[in-house]
């Protein structure tokens, strides 16, 4: 899934892109969507919440699997990464 992120910093400042990719479960998806963020405190939460409403669907049917969301810039630098991961046991 491939998310765009709009970030302003306030006036006089430049508009940021950000691009979130989740990867896992060897799918890779595309999505596009914009918003306006105004930090990158902001960029690290939509990105946590854009990687928990993915594995409700992704892990839902798993006993184990791992989801990683890398946030980059429009650089393509990498600013921020999460990763979640599933394990799931009956015990004996």
């Amino acid at each position: 899934m491939r998310v765009a992120l709009l970030s302003s910093g306030g006036v006089g400042s430049t508009v940021a892109r950000y691009y979130i990719d989740v990867d896992g479960l060897g799918r890779h998806s595309l999505d596009c969507g914009e918003q306006e963020l105004p930090s990158l405190r902001a960029v690290r939460k939509e990105a946590i919440g854009v990687l928990l409403e993915v594995s409700r669907d992704a892990l839902g049917d798993c006993d184990q699997g791992e989801l990683t969301a890398s946030v980059r810039d429009g650089s393509g630098r990498l600013v921020f990464r999460a990763r979640l991961s599933l394990m799931t046991e009956w015990p004996d």
